[in-house]
């Protein structure tokens, strides 16, 4: 594969850091609408050069865009990730396509080879297996392996008439100013404004970026750790990160529980 891309470097790390309202990097819970003053200000660093990284991701495409949502547990749902491997990694373009289709599934994450991750919702009194069942019998999956579940982060609010009317139009709209949105929904920017921080701090709407880690020139590797019980997740990310700086700990709002993970490199 022809080397393209960004040259990621630790202030691409922290920028995405900062960018998650928890400081960790989830499913979801990123601010698009971070301004380069404030990000500059967290990193104790220039706004030139914020936003010459930010410029960079757009132009090489790392980010592609942003889906928008509301948050799962708005509908009493609960969420699942399971990795499963497909009988000819041709076919993965085909194989997303008949995911696509199945009820509940939300996104995916694409590994080098034969394997990808899938993340989906479900009514929280199931336990996720029959969506596992489905996908054992779609055409072209070899093996599925365990599930583990992640619970959404319950929301502090629940969604008006007008939020939901701004919603709608955030996702017609992911990266579209403020302006824009209230002049979409009908409302002053002010309204709009103090709406939007309430949507965001509260959990409710759920910002969900798209990555395409092959503009990344080096290869990812994509690694799945269960603690012992009392063991200091906190100082685990702190020694992994010591050794290797270019790592991104994806956290969860709740624990999962010890499964048969399966871990491969990622394009």
């Amino acid at each position: 594969m022809e080397q393209v891309g960004i040259g990621f470097e630790p202030l691409d790390i922290a920028i995405l850091r900062e960018m998650y309202r928890t400081r960790t990097v989830t499913v979801a819970g990123i601010d698009p609408r971070l301004n380069v003053s404030y990000l500059a200000r967290r990193l104790h660093t220039s706004r030139t050069r914020i936003a010459r990284r930010l410029k960079l991701w757009s132009d090489t495409g790392f980010i592609r865009r942003y889906d928008v949502w509301p948050n799962p547990a708005l509908l009493d749902l609960s969420g699942w990730s399971v990795n499963l491997q497909v009988e000819n990694r041709l076919e993965k373009p085909s194989v997303l396509e008949r995911l696509g289709m199945v009820d509940g599934v939300v996104s995916a994450v694409e590994f080098l080879g034969d394997w990808m991750s899938v993340q989906f919702v479900a009514p929280r009194d199931e336990d996720g297996q029959r969506r596992v069942e489905i996908f054992r019998h779609l055409k072209g999956v070899k093996e599925v392996a365990d599930l583990y579940p992640w619970q959404p982060l319950d929301p502090k609010a629940q969604l008006s008439p007008l939020d939901l009317r701004i919603l709608r139009a955030l996702r017609d709209r992911p990266r579209g100013t403020l302006t824009e949105i209230a002049r979409a929904v009908g409302i002053s920017t002010r309204t709009m404004t103090t709406r939007y921080e309430r949507l965001v701090e509260s959990w409710a709407v759920w910002f969900v970026p798209v990555f395409d880690f092959t503009q990344l020139p080096l290869p990812l590797v994509n690694l799945n750790v269960w603690l012992e019980p009392g063991a200091s997740s906190p100082r685990m990310v702190q020694a992994v990160v010591k050794q290797f700086p270019l790592t991104l700990e994806f956290g969860w709002a709740s624990s999962v529980r010890p499964t048969r993970p399966v871990s491969r490199p990622c394009s």
